[in-house]
């Protein structure tokens, strides 16, 4: 009896609590609170943790692609190495460093024009991954980048593909500091140096040599990693501003999570603000223009390259009209790390758009929704520049009148200075945050930091209208040139003018009748009788009722003027 009332005090008594518990509340609120500050800290980057399930569930597997934007190429530069990322549930299991060269074919593959026509010689082994960035779309280089990889490859499965370029580099060292390869300082102003001595500095008959020449950029990618790793949030802005500027971009096999990416501006695709269909396009209201040029000379040249593009729009037309001028410019002589420029140069418009001049053997490939006009460029040291000029009409109805819209799309690295100039139709007046705008013209100065959109307000010209010059053509006509395009209605009507001889020169008194008016434009021709032949006789207009083609009448009204007889 003792026993059980023993017992059953013991669970009468209440148990004090687990010491367990409170130490599992305060680690699982650390850890939630970790986790909200790290999702914080990643600001634009937490896309891909809200896409985890499509970008980092299950196996993953990435190639990130490491470009050399001093070898510029269509795609932002030449593919120099690769790595491979694998993931497991968005934890990384492996990561592998490689020379671009590995991935090599079993067959020569003929490449797109003009690769084979500038890059063969006896070592040239055709089309090959190294230099499958070659489309300036950069969705379909991807896919041709990733058919190279898995034909090398054939049990690796590429989910998507991210790509550097060499400027990242650069930059994370300027922010980071300098990082010991070598037992050398490393740093973003002896970087380039470094990395080309060491590559270069081998011998060219020792194959293993020359296999191996580029595992200097595997020390600096760890090197590198660990200064990134302590250092997340200038890491982060640099990262950040690399993809704004397209120095680092993405694909993914996923449909839906390419197309998100694509239009965050995220994939260096070719993207037209509106549809493509040529009617479409017509009513979109936006310009669009490229420039992506690929160097095929095996140096490093365009580090001293100059780049310039003047284009030139006139809205004044019916049709409106545009002229582009591209300059290239390699001053000075050609140092160690430049031969001369060998290249293609492309000029990317809508397919609406149609070409009247373009440069001599030049050629045009053409996409579903854009035409690229393809030209061979030569630079050497006797001729050291060269410009090409282009001319094209854009689709009539693309101006709507109140607003002209530009999209300058920027290649991959690209460093093009722009003018951009744009006349307007000349009873306008345009106004712009962007450009500096000038009565009926507009100017806009400078280089791409992403693909930018200009825009550009068209407005009715408020100022009344006023005669420049009036003169006798001939004894039976008077012509009078307006400041601007004139109302036809009332410029034209005959009842809006009487012509008086005031007898300055010739007590000769001539009585003057306005027998018909008719305009072109500004010029309004009067067309008389009764007019004798008086050399310097003066003869007094008067004008009521007359506008210009905003409806701004002429100032003051009645308005009188006086034509000399010459």
């Amino acid at each position: 009896m003792e026993k059980f009332a023993a017992t059953r005090r013991s669970l009468l008594i209440p148990r004090p609590p687990s010491r367990r518990w409170p130490f599992l509340i305060i680690l699982g609120s650390v850890l939630v609170f970790l986790l909200l500050g790290f999702y914080v800290f990643l600001e634009r980057f937490r896309f891909f943790v809200n896409h985890f399930w499509d970008s980092a569930f299950g196996y993953k597997e990435y190639l990130i692609v490491f470009q050399n934007n001093d070898e510029l190429r269509p795609g932002g530069g030449f593919v120099t190495a690769y790595a491979n990322l694998n993931l497991l549930f968005g934890i990384p299991t492996s990561f592998s460093f490689h020379n671009s060269y590995e991935v090599d074919t079993s067959s020569y593959v003929t490449p797109p024009y003009p690769q084979e026509e500038l890059l063969k010689n006896e070592w040239y082994q055709g089309y090959t991954f190294r230099d499958a960035n070659w489309d300036p779309n950069f969705p379909d280089a991807a896919k041709t980048i990733v058919d190279f990889y898995q034909k090398k490859f054939p049990s690796s499965d590429i989910d998507g593909v991210v790509v550097m370029n060499f400027k990242v580099i650069e930059d994370l060292l300027k922010e980071l500091g300098s990082v010991s390869i070598k037992n050398q300082s490393v740093d973003s102003k002896n970087l380039f140096s470094f990395l080309e001595f060491q590559v270069g500095n081998v011998d060219r008959h020792n194959l293993a040599a020359l296999a191996s020449r580029k595992d200097v950029l595997k020390e600096l990618a760890q090197s590198l990693t660990s200064k990134m790793f302590w250092s997340p949030f200038r890491t982060r802005n640099v990262l950040s501003s690399a993809i704004d500027q397209k120095d680092l971009y993405f694909w993914f096999k996923k449909p839906a999570l390419e197309a998100k990416v694509i239009a965050r501006g995220w994939g260096n695709a070719l993207t037209y603000p509106g549809a493509i269909t040529e009617s479409r396009l017509q009513s979109m209201g936006s310009d669009f223009l490229g420039l992506n040029l690929a160097n095929l000379g095996s140096k490093k040249a365009d580090r001293y390259l100059l780049k310039n593009a003047e284009y030139y729009v006139d809205l004044s037309t019916p049709v409106p009209t545009a002229h582009l001028k591209v300059e290239l410019n390699f001053p000075g002589k050609l140092n160690s790390y430049s031969d001369p420029y060998r290249g293609y140069l492309r000029v990317i418009l809508p397919v609406g758009y149609t070409i009247s001049y373009m440069p001599d053997g030049s050629k045009i490939e053409l996409t579903s929704q854009f035409q690229m006009i393809g030209t061979v460029v030569q630079l050497t040291d006797e001729k050291p520049s060269a410009e090409w000029t282009y001319d094209y009409t854009l689709p009539r109805n693309l101006f709507s009148g109140s607003d002209y819209r530009l999209r300058l799309t920027k290649q991959s690295a690209d460093r093009t200075n722009y003018l951009v100039a744009i006349t307007g139709p000349r009873d306008s007046m345009l106004e712009s945050d962007i450009f500096d705008a000038r009565e009926d013209k507009a100017f806009w100065r400078g280089s791409l930091l992403g693909d930018t959109d200009l825009t550009l307000h068209v407005q009715p010209d408020t100022t009344p209208p006023y005669v420049l010059e009036q003169k006798f053509d001939t004894l039976s006509q008077i012509s009078l040139l307006w400041s601007e395009p004139m109302d036809d209605v009332s410029v034209n009507n005959p009842a809006n003018y009487t012509i008086q001889d005031i007898n300055a020169i010739s007590p000769t008194t001539d009585t003057v009748k306005i027998e018909s008016v008719s305009t072109d434009q500004a010029v309004t021709r009067l067309s008389l009788s009764g007019i004798t032949s008086q050399p310097l006789e003066q003869y007094r207009i008067s004008m009521k009722g007359i506008r210009d083609r905003n409806k701004n009448a002429i100032q003051s009204d009645p308005k009188e003027i006086t034509v000399v007889q010459r």
